[in-house]
């Protein structure tokens, strides 16, 4: 444990070069998990997310209010009040947008009119509900009446829908959100399992996502959504149906619903493995929040401050848990991953393969603040730089999902 009795109220990256001295602190009364206030830098130009995640894990499990634009890199800003749904990778603090992959929309009652599905599907928060802290967030949406949780594990988000009443609870899946398509697809395995996969170009001009959705409810498939396009052949304008990548689902007579969302970079597969090693059913929310606030505990509570102010205590424990949310784990619980040459490899035994390695910025004081608090990781972080250039023919230079963008 590290303990500093001052702190300049700034960013983490003044911990990396603090004089730092081992001491037997006594931990504070309030869990470190919960000294985190997740809204700072969703403002301005901070490029920020709120939502749910574990120390470098795979899920960052978030709303998304924002569809473009520079300030919309995280998917979410504080001063907007409508919202897409929940989106399951996220970027932290970076200046190009990419990522928000699975968008989850649940809806109660009719939808809201509009010329496309996710003017139709979106709701607004009820102002003043949402609340979050490391490990978990929580928002109430305004036409839905719905409360939704998010918490997360490794490589499965965590979602939990309670409704004002029992009633029928509209899933919309969009895998369509944000970035360009190349493929992607979704099906029932039965009638609680849902798998899928989307391909995309954006800054990572080629990104893999496979996922495995299990709800704790049988649900009644929809299937794939459609929208009436007007099309002009030959001078003549003609209306067209034709099929949109957004799925949909219900659960009738229902009070709450709980979700479980995997993610692979691999396959279906791999989805499927993740689902069933990190999140078995007898695994509930609570539980699994309960999980990741202890892992935050303990990654936060190696520094430990003396500093009685709350605002204070907030501002420390923030930039440090910003500092710990990447680069992101992208290896599936069988060792499989996808390499910079964007095929699947098996990882050396104890160097599971990372991604999002931003180190045009990070070598500077990020990656000096893991060298102390986290040296085993670092270890595995070079072991992935060789592996990278062993497979891409080159060092990482801004690596994102196995994609080299080149940036900086």
């Amino acid at each position: 444990m590290i303990s500093i009795s001052r702190l300049l109220r700034s960013d983490a990256v003044f911990l990396a070069f603090m004089v730092l001295s081992a001491a037997g602190c006594t931990r504070q009364a309030t869990p470190l998990s919960r000294s985190v206030d997740p809204f700072i830098g969703t403002g301005g130009h901070g490029h920020t997310y709120p939502g749910a995640t574990v120390p470098f894990g795979m899920v960052q499990l978030s709303p998304d209010t924002r569809l473009d634009g520079w300030d919309g890199c995280g998917g979410f800003h504080i001063t907007d009040d409508v919202v897409y749904g929940f989106s399951h990778t996220h970027l932290q603090g970076t200046g190009v947008s990419d990522y928000g992959d699975v968008l989850l929309m649940p809806t109660v009652g009719q939808l809201d009119t509009g010329e496309v599905w996710r003017e139709r599907y979106r709701d607004r928060f009820v102002e003043g509900s949402q609340e979050a802290h490391a490990g978990y967030y929580r928002c109430e949406l305004e036409r839905s009446g719905l409360q939704v949780e998010l918490t997360a594990s490794d490589r499965v988000g965590y979602h939990r829908w309670t409704l004002e009443q029992r009633d029928t609870l509209q899933l919309i899946v969009d895998l369509d959100h944000r970035d360009e398509l190349i493929n992607y697809g979704m099906y029932p395995l039965d009638d609680s399992t849902l798998v899928g996969q989307r391909v995309s170009d954006n800054w990572a001009e080629e990104q893999h996502v496979y996922f495995a959705m299990r709800f704790n409810r049988p649900f009644e498939w929809l299937d794939q959504m459609a929208e009436l396009e007007t099309i002009d052949v030959g001078g003549v304008l003609e209306q067209e149906l034709s099929f949109v990548p957004i799925f949909s689902l219900v659960f009738k007579d229902v009070e709450s619903i709980e979700a479980r969302v995997s993610l692979s970079f691999v396959d279906i597969a791999g989805a499927v493995n993740n689902l069933n090693a990190e999140a078995p059913l007898a695994v509930g929310f609570d539980a699994a929040r309960g999980t990741a606030e202890r892992r935050w505990d303990e990654a936060l509570g190696r520094i430990e401050i003396s500093e009685d102010d709350l605002g204070e205590r907030a501002v420390f424990y923030t930039a440090l848990y910003h500092s710990l949310t990447v680069p992101n784990l992208a290896t599936d619980v069988d060792g499989r991953y996808r390499g910079t040459d964007l095929q699947v490899h098996t990882a050396p035994e104890g160097a599971p393969r990372h991604t999002v390695f931003s180190l045009w910025d990070t070598f500077r004081a990020t990656h000096p603040l893991l060298n102390v608090l986290e040296p085993e990781r670092t270890e595995v972080f070079i072991q992935n730089f060789i592996g990278m250039h062993q497979e891409g023919g080159k060092l990482p230079m801004w690596e994102l999902a196995s994609n080299y963008t080149g940036c900086m």
